[in-house]
């Protein structure tokens, strides 16, 4: 805010085979991200952001979601967005590669960004294995690199059960109006 020169944030980060594990501790704020942060060529990523305490909001793509502990938010890492923290607030974000993904939803696109209710159901199991994967990532064992294809067919499931309106078909780039 104007006037303000203090801003405190903290940032736990740890590499599981291909998933990053970022813990997130922040004071209000709001920030526009490009696409892409540096040059280097990256495959498409995916976060799954859960709120632990605290509200805020993002927005991509001309969407707005809410952030908060009932909801887990997905949306594309290497898109641009905007992100508020209205309140002080504390997440965790699991960064992880889009094409696994794709492959496991047989040919469905994520309309992204895209909220799944961490209250009850398979939403709720979702939210469990993120803070089990946060919680237990410095455990020694070659086993849990292996989470990551679980955590990909657990996220498959979990949208596979969402309204089909959160859903949108992968047309062929050669695809026109008409034929």
């Amino acid at each position: 805010a104007p006037g303000e020169s203090s801003f405190r944030s903290s940032v736990r980060h740890r590499d599981l085979g291909s998933l990053k594990i970022l813990e997130f501790e922040v004071e209000p704020y709001q920030v526009r991200l490009a696409s892409k942060l540096g040059t280097a060529p990256q495959e498409e990523r995916l976060v799954l952001w859960l709120s632990i305490d605290g509200t805020g909001w993002v927005e991509q793509g001309g969407v707005t979601t809410e952030l908060d502990p009932s909801i887990l938010c997905v949306y594309g890492a290497d898109r641009p967005r905007t992100f508020a923290f209205t309140t002080p607030s504390r997440g965790i974000a699991l960064l992880m590669p889009l094409d696994p993904v794709r492959q496991a939803l047989h040919g469905w696109e994520l309309a992204l960004p895209l909220n799944i209710d961490c209250t009850r159901g398979p939403g709720a199991v979702l939210a469990d294995v993120v803070r089990s994967l946060a919680r237990h990532a410095d455990d020694p064992g070659e086993g849990m690199v292996g989470l990551s294809d679980v955590l990909v067919g657990l996220l498959a499931a979990v949208v596979s059960a969402l309204p089909w309106s959160l859903l949108i078909t992968r047309l062929p780039s050669n695809f026109r109006k008409g034929s």
